[in-house]
């Protein structure tokens, strides 16, 4: 381990438990033991680039994650290698876990367990270099992104190839039905260069440097974990989630939040509503009509006093979200050109005031930033419907 260079460590320390497992199974526990206390000690150069926010390396803003998120969803049509860039970003988003994690997921990772409350969905991720040889724990995902698993894995290319018996996301390159169709186990810099051209492919932009959104699996759990850090969550937690060894390079994602580099519009004090319009073109999704537009299935605001209709639900069947704290950042929500949506940001301000009276970290807490959120989408469908008006009259 001392011979060898610090850039090839971790490729040694990846081969030694499958050679182990090989020739003795019983050793593999022993053998993880002794990987802990073998560090590759590599210049952690990517510590600077998230304490100072760099728009390349280091996290992504809250309004560029909103952007990404917002094209997360399956779309109508999707190219097989699309489809699988696009899934590497989803679960990179939903586990926090590195490409080579994601990549080596067993075709049998993917478990469903019903009970009388609902569905839940779980992946059984491998672990790497310090849990190296732990046993691969089960990881909650959305229900959503593992039916988004399953019609991957449905794909007449994908369905019909020997290495789906024993990986859950192969990669294929070619064309469907010509010799030179090639379904493969991935590798991490595949996984990355699948998720790059997905994003060309939808051309996605950042909102804060105006130029194609710069991704990898590294930015996306820097990211995880920076926003993690910025909700209130302790230390011991983001660690556990990267499943670092120890709490040291946790630290910097603490540190980021409160580094002079952050983002003015993402450290300034907090303006229900957001006057941020770089904030702000991210959170409302849904469309706004007239109120005769949509008769069924209206939104009102929960005031017991003077209730009001301020939209209606577009989604056909049941929504298994929270009315009106969700709606505002919905595709399907349809808000009323005439409706009092100022009634609305009134209200999410009364329970924000409710909540700082009772938070312990007023600061950084998750409950707040959500708040944050949803009057970002309420002022947003008041300042286009001021603007709608604006270019009436002109």
């Amino acid at each position: 381990w001392d011979a060898v260079h610090s850039d090839l460590r971790p490729y040694l320390r990846g081969l030694l438990p499958e050679l182990i497992e090989a020739y003795d199974p019983h050793g593999a526990y022993a053998m993880s033991l002794l990987l802990k206390d073998w560090t590759a000690k590599r210049r952690l150069n990517w510590k600077r680039s998230v304490l100072e926010w760099n728009p390349h390396d280091g996290s992504m803003t809250s309004a560029e994650l909103e952007v990404l998120r917002a094209h997360l969803s399956p779309p109508e049509t999707e190219g097989l290698y699309e489809h699988f860039g696009r899934l590497i970003v989803r679960l990179s988003l939903a586990t926090l876990r590195r490409p080579s994690q994601l990549i080596s997921i067993a075709a049998d990772g993917l478990r469903r367990i019903s009970t009388t409350v609902g569905t839940t969905a779980d992946l059984r991720v491998p672990t790497v270099k310090a849990q190296t040889g732990a046993s691969a724990p089960w990881l909650p995902i959305p229900a959503d992104l593992a039916d988004d698993i399953d019609t991957y894995r449905s794909r007449p290319e994908i369905k019909g190839a020997a290495v789906s018996k024993d990986l859950l996301l192969p990669i294929s390159f070619g064309s469907f039905g010509t010799a030179a169709l090639r379904v493969i186990a991935p590798n991490a810099s595949q996984a990355k260069h699948a998720a790059q051209e997905w994003v060309k492919k939808r051309s996605i932009i950042s909102p804060r440097t105006g130029q194609l959104l710069h991704i990898n699996m590294r930015r996306i759990r820097h990211t995880g974990a920076t926003h993690l850090a910025m909700q209130g969550y302790p230390l011991e937690l983001i660690q556990d989630v990267l499943e670092h060894a120890n709490g040291i390079s946790a630290r910097h994602y603490i540190d980021a939040v409160g580094a002079e580099f952050l983002p003015t519009f993402e450290k300034a004090d907090r303006n229900l509503g957001g006057r941020f319009s770089m904030m702000r073109e991210a959170w409302f999704k849904g469309k706004i009509v007239d109120r005769e537009e949509a008769l069924n299935r209206r939104i009102v605001v929960p005031d017991p006093s003077a209730p009001a209709a301020v939209g209606a639900c577009g989604k056909g069947g049941t929504c298994p979200v929270h009315p009106l704290f969700s709606c505002y950042s919905c595709a399907h929500f349809l808000a009323f050109r005439n409706a009092k949506h100022q009634k609305v940001l009134d209200f999410v301000e009364a329970e924000y005031a409710r909540w700082r009276a009772v938070e312990r970290s007023n600061s950084r807490s998750k409950a707040i930033k959500d708040f944050d959120r949803i009057a970002a989408g309420v002022q947003e469908v008041i300042d286009l419907i001021d603007q709608e008006a604006s270019d009436d009259c002109d």
